[in-house]
């Protein structure tokens, strides 16, 4: 929390404005896995600290799949030629595909197929 001695006199006049009113924020803190699935939280109107064990072959599994960090939209990083109709016509990894990277980062199918499906959501909405 941030006290009245915490400003600088010239920054005083934000004590009581609307930049300062935080009682909107309740929490909510929590875990969530590389698959958008809560692991441990929320947590609500309550000081506490949250705990979850994280599993690294997940994340590795996940960026095979889908690019969470966007690279795909930054053109310095890496250039896509899109095929017509490749993405509306055909999924975007094959069953074998999932298979071979569930077997490598010893993540559950049922997880990546999960993933897939929003992946295919996504570009769906995308080509609209």
């Amino acid at each position: 929390m941030l006290r009245e001695q915490d400003f600088e006199p010239e920054h005083k006049h934000f004590i009581d404005s609307l930049e300062m009113d935080f009682s909107w924020a309740v929490g909510g803190a929590a875990i969530v896995n590389p698959f958008g699935e809560y692991i441990a939280g929320p947590v609500y109107n309550k000081d506490t600290i949250v705990y979850a064990d994280c599993h690294a072959n997940e994340l590795k599994a996940v960026n095979v799949v889908f690019d969470g960090l966007g690279h795909y939209s930054r053109p310095d990083a890496v250039k896509i030629y899109e095929q017509k109709n490749l993405l509306s016509n055909s999924k975007l990894l094959s069953y074998q595909d999932l298979k071979n990277i569930s077997e490598s980062t010893e993540v559950p199918l049922k997880k990546l197929e999960k993933v897939m499906e929003k992946v295919e959501e996504r570009v769906k909405i995308s080509k609209k």
